[in-house]
This record gives structure tokens, sequence and C-alpha cells, in this order.
């Protein structure tokens, strides 16, 4: 009898707590349903209609070859989206799916990113508008948009002596006799030396929106240690897979005897994964602190006879051998930058978009 009574008062508070989730579940439709309703205007003519800010490098997964991914996100809504028209000089987007990655300053109004949603009903437009942004939520994931920025500890800018340790490295690495060559090595898979920094995290910032706020989180980020520089070494290379004789990432390891390295890095990740602003598969990996000294993704973008094919690897086994233990120094970073790829400052580093002092 006591464990029947026992049993009935756990169902009953199963069920208690069943009510109570689905009431909180309801609660939460509730508000998404109210706030939908609230992005939804009536306009003059009776019709109804929506905005919603989605970057012009988004416009073209939007619309789709032909046409029929636009049509796809239309269907059984009865409303129709709007996309705005292409710019002149082609830095931007149009109905016809042509876009271009738009990274810019972020200062501008914004107008170009908007798309418009209209129909003959509410419910219509607010169903065509979740499709919208669920759409440029999977194209933004996509592998075939390409990351605009990247938060890093600059060492190049903050050691000389750090760049001119690794211009001998890369030579002597270029000019190792047999057995210990590395074929597929060549100049132009290498890291410029002025631009070395310990990546944090990668970032794609189509649009001025995402900027703006990884602007924000940057500021956040102030006085992280309370104004004491950070000291970063450079000891013993690795590659990023698993087979050394078909590496496409060579780098050098941070020794982190403290944990503090580490941890700094694992709060910028945190901040930017709050903020909304690291890829699902990014936010999910643990941050792997390295300098990049080799990449042959560079190969095809410094014209280096990589062309238009798959990426041609390097075989870094008797490298990693000789010199797996090379120790190339160091530096003292006072800040943590937001830097824009492609894109040079007056110093031949990355363009940073903001520094935030450490």
């Amino acid at each position: 009898a006591d464990a029947d009574a026992d049993a009935d008062a756990d169902a009953a508070r199963d069920g208690a707590h069943a009510s109570e989730a689905t009431d909180a579940r309801d609660a939460a439709l509730d508000v998404e349903e109210a706030e939908a309703e609230a992005v939804v205007r009536q306009e003059s003519d009776g019709g109804f209609a929506a905005e919603l800010r989605v970057p012009r490098a988004l416009h073209a997964a939007l619309v789709g070859k032909g046409g029929a991914r636009k049509r796809q996100l239309e269907a059984g809504t009865g409303a129709t989206l709007h996309l705005p028209e292409r710019r002149r000089g082609g830095d931007g987007g149009d109905n016809d799916g042509h876009a271009a990655d738009d990274h810019d300053d972020g200062d501008g109004d914004g107008d170009g990113e908007r798309v418009r949603m209209r129909g003959p009903t509410s419910q219509g437009v607010r169903q065509l508008r979740r499709r919208v942004e669920s759409a440029a939520a999977e194209a933004l994931e996509s592998a075939a948009l390409p990351y605009t920025h990247f938060v890093c500890l600059p060492l190049a800018p903050a050691a000389p002596a750090l760049q001119a340790s690794f211009e001998r490295l890369r030579d002597r690495m270029l000019h190792l006799p047999a057995p210990h060559s590395a074929p597929g090595l060549e100049r132009s898979v290498f890291e410029a030396p002025q631009r070395l920094h310990l990546t944090v995290c990668m970032l794609k910032l189509h649009g001025q929106e995402r900027l703006r706020a990884a602007r924000r989180a940057m500021q956040y980020l102030h006085g992280l240690r309370g104004g004491r520089p950070l000291e970063v070494q450079l000891e013993g290379l690795a590659v990023m897979n698993d087979d050394p004789s078909a590496a496409h990432v060579l780098y050098c390891k941070v020794p982190d005897a403290d944990g503090s390295r580490q941890a700094l890095c694992d709060q910028v990740v945190q901040v930017f994964r709050r903020a909304g602003l690291l890829l699902r598969r990014d936010a999910a990996r643990a941050t792997k602190m390295h300098v990049t000294l080799v990449n042959t993704r560079y190969r095809r973008q410094r014209g280096g006879g990589g062309g238009a094919g798959p990426r041609r690897s390097v075989d870094c086994r008797a490298l990693l051998q000789l010199l797996g233990d090379e120790r190339l120094g160091g530096a003292r970073v006072g800040a943590l930058h937001l830097s824009q790829r492609g894109c040079s400052g007056p110093d031949g580093f990355y363009k940073c978009i903001h520094a935030a002092p450490l």
C-alpha cells in the first residue's frame, strides 16, 4: 500500500511537471506568435507586409537557380518575397540571385540588406518570414559561404624578432635536402611573416548587423587581463589533420603550462557564442590554440599554381621528424583584434576592425 501510495504521488508529481512544461512551451509559443505578429503590418491597400535584414551575400541562396528556392519558400503562403535591386558597380544582390560578399565597415544604413514579404493575409506573411529567416540561417552555415573575419592575438606586429625567426625557418624548410624535403611545399603556401597571429575564432560577418554585433562583443572584452600583456611562446610544429603525408595546414604550437592562454581564448569564444555569432559547428568544438605557418589554400589565392581543382597537399613527414621541436620565439600581446580576412592594414597585418586592450 505504501508503495502504491508512493507510486501515486510520483505519478502526480510527474503529471504536474509535465503540465508545467506544457504550459511553459505554450507560453513560449504565445510569445513567438506575438513577436511574429508585431513585425507584420497592414498596408493602405489592405494587404500585409513584413521586413527582415538579410545580408546581400545570402540573397542568392534565397533565390536559387532560376528562382527555384524563392518559389519553394513562397509556396502555400500566398505571400511574395521581394529582394532589393542590385546596386550599380556590382556590390550587391538582386532578384536573379547575384550577390557579393558584403563585409563592409558596417557604417551604412543597411537598406540593401532589407528583404520584404507581402501578401493578402497576415498569417501568410508571417509564415514566409519564418521560412526566409530559417533559409538565411541555413545559408550562413554553408561551407560555400566564406568566413570574412576572425578574432586573434596579433603576434607579428609586437615581435619583429619573431618575424625574422619565422623567415629563417621558412627558408630552411624550402631548401631541405632529400630525404627531408617536403613534396608540395612552396613559398606561396606560407603565411606572410608580418601576419603571424594566434587564431581564437573564425566568423562570418556578412552584413552590417552581424558586424555591429561583433564590435559590441569586442567592446565587452576590453580589459580581460586588467591591462596585463599576454606572453605567447611558439614551440613545436604539427599538422591539423591526422595524416602528415597529406597535410594542408602546418602550425606552431603554443605552450600553456599555467592555462592562462587557453582560459582567455575560451572566454572570448564564450562571448561570441552568446552573441550568436559563431557557426553551430564552430560553437560545438573546443578552441585549438595554434599559429598557422603553412596553409595550402594560399596556393590558389596567391597564384601559386594550384588552379581551380582540389587543394594540393604537402607531405610533412620527414620535415616534422627533423624540425618538429623547433622554437620560434615569443611575443608580448597587449590587445585582442577583430580582423578582416583579405585586407591589410598599414603595418602589413590583417586590417583591424576593432582592438580590445587586454
